[in-house]
């Protein structure tokens, strides 16, 4: 899975999901039809099952919860397409990502240990699902594993070296990563191109855009047939995409008006005076927002006076602002410090995944967005 929030470990889909994703609301659509789904649990004779969407098709309904009943249940809803979900087993047990279509699907599972819960899970009845899984997947996973190696190393490179490092170890494993990414954004595009009509592609490109590069998700939904494009999840992702071309590479970063901790309001074009400017969006309670706050405290250090600045920008609630400051403060944030109430600002351009972050040049241009710790700290060397 290729997404780096903190860039210590591989992050997961639903650890995006807890900590970002923000439900889309309400969409009428008037070809819903049911699915039901029957499952069988090894292991757990009772208790509750629940299926979450990504997605909340034409309800504000993303979970459907059903009573496991001597190691089985059975559940039933209506949706419009084949939809991507996951599976919480007495809210603890978490199963991958799989599909469920209108009509009758099986599913299967071993909940006696956790790798078993991951490993034995088998679906029959969908046709989406078994392309994802024996199709997509299986092209897919060998890259995704060699992008796994590299946070690994990330985190054992940032283990060992702390406060005082070369930037130059992290050469080789960032142009290690940079060509993963390359080489999964290629599969991508190829299984899209060749599987034009399939939901299998419309999702992959939906679970791309908190994690893929705009470029290429703007340019490889226009692969897609029309009639996917027309989907209820296709409209929804070509208005964020649409939106979010703001923060293509080499854009001016568009204009968002921010609040210190008194209230005063300013525009962020104002505060970029520096040669380079990371702005990074988060909240209080962002686990891996956090993560990253070291890594960033040394690289300000080390290059403010080079010419480099760094603009956190808040997404707390206004009841949160006391938690905002006292975070502030408990993690030595001792660069700018903005606050975006209520998350408006990043609500109308659609930033809600977090941390997400944008390197900016002095005119204001968007060099990158999601810049990982480790690439930042190279090219701050090269560049100051």
């Amino acid at each position: 899975m290729r997404v780096v929030l903190d860039c210590r470990k591989k992050v997961t889909y639903l650890t995006l999901i807890i900590w970002g994703i923000i439900l889309w609301g309400n969409t009428s659509y008037s070809q819903e039809k049911y699915f039901k789904l029957k499952g069988k649990v090894k292991g757990v004779d009772s208790g509750l099952t629940k299926i979450i969407f990504w997605f909340n098709d034409s309800t504000n309904k993303t979970t459907y919860t059903t009573k496991v009943n001597n190691g089985q249940f059975r559940m039933r809803g209506k949706i419009a397409h084949p939809m991507r979900v996951y599976l919480l087993l007495n809210d603890s047990l978490v199963s991958n990502d799989f599909f469920i279509e209108p009509g009758k699907q099986n599913i299967f599972f071993d909940a006696t240990t956790r790798e078993n819960f991951y490993q034995s899970m088998k679906i029959t009845g969908s046709p989406v699902n078994d392309e994802f899984i024996n199709i997509y997947q299986k092209l897919i996973q060998p890259y995704y594993d060699e992008l796994d190696k590299c946070y690994d190393t990330f985190y054992r490179l940032n283990k060992s070296f702390t406060k005082e490092r070369s930037a130059s170890v992290y050469v080789e494993p960032c142009k290690r990563y940079e060509l993963a990414i390359r080489k999964i954004d290629s599969v991508k595009k190829a299984f899209i191109v060749k599987h034009s009509t399939s939901y299998v592609s419309l999702w992959v490109l939906y679970a791309s855009w908190a994690i893929d590069n705009l470029e290429f998700l703007a340019e490889a939904f226009n692969y897609l047939d029309n009639e996917v494009r027309k989907s209820v999840v296709g409209k929804k992702l070509a208005e964020r995409i649409e939106v979010q071309k703001a923060f293509l590479n080499e854009r001016i970063f568009p204009s968002m008006i921010v609040a210190d901790s008194s209230e005063n309001k300013v525009a962020i074009g104002e505060l970029i005076k520096e040669k380079y400017t990371l702005i990074d969006f988060w909240f209080s309670r962002c686990g891996p927002c956090i993560v990253q706050f070291p890594t960033i405290r040394n690289l300000y250090a080390t290059y403010k006076d080079a010419g480099f600045d760094v603009i956190n920008i808040s997404i707390d609630k206004r009841a949160n602002r006391k938690d905002w400051l006292d975070a502030i403060t408990k993690h030595q944030l001792n660069w700018k410090q903005y606050w975006d109430i209520d998350g408006k600002e990043a609500g109308r351009f659609l930033v809600d995944i977090y941390p997400t972050n944008f390197l900016l040049n002095s005119k204001g241009e968007i060099i990158k967005k999601n810049i990982l710790p480790e690439e930042l700290e190279l090219f701050l060397t090269n560049n100051l």
